[in-house]
């Protein structure tokens, strides 16, 4: 025998499931508008990594800890290569330096941008790590990367539609 509270949860619910079912009749799901994102100046970049490039002339190839300040994910990577790999990060996450860093103190970590892309990075070494462990993937370059997931928006969308599932049309004849 149902209590009193327990028909009034399963009335309700039954009230719950009709009205959704008659909105899912009743109206096409419509997906989410696209996110708007601003655009990054390609020249204000292109600028950004030729001024850094040259900063660090006769440097390339050093440890980037002994070049910049403030290094804590890539210390022994060639300096060079680590301005290349943030310029493709632009790219990848369609922002600018500035998303980043305080342009007059590259070092200072007050942005939480910067500090979200240290732990992004480390997230992609241990997805790459478990990728490589896959048995039937048998392409031994397999990897994630920041592309896989952001697409060139600073925040990856959750699906194609960039928002939930529809719900399934309704049943023709009931």
């Amino acid at each position: 025998m149902l209590r009193c509270g327990q028909s009034l949860l399963a009335v309700f619910a039954g009230i719950l499931f009709a009205a959704a079912v008659s909105i899912a009749q009743n109206q096409q799901w419509q997906p989410p508008p696209p996110r708007e994102f601003p655009k990054p100046d390609t020249a204000q970049i292109k600028e950004m990594y030729d001024k850094m490039m040259k900063a660090i002339e006769g440097k390339q190839d050093s440890p980037a800890v002994k070049v910049f300040q403030n290094i804590q994910v890539w210390k022994q990577m060639p300096a060079g290569r680590m301005l290349g790999m943030m310029r493709a990060w632009t790219r990848n996450l369609g922002v600018d330096c500035a998303h980043c860093h305080n342009l007059e103190q590259l070092d200072k970590d007050e942005k939480l941008p910067k500090q979200t892309a240290r732990a992004m990075d480390k997230l992609v070494d241990n997805v790459t790590d478990q990728v490589k462990k896959i048995t039937s993937i048998k392409d031994e370059h397999a990897r994630v990367t920041c592309w896989t997931c952001h697409r060139g928006e600073p925040v990856p969308a959750t699906s194609p539609s960039g928002g939930f599932r529809p719900p399934p049309p309704p049943k023709k004849g009931n």
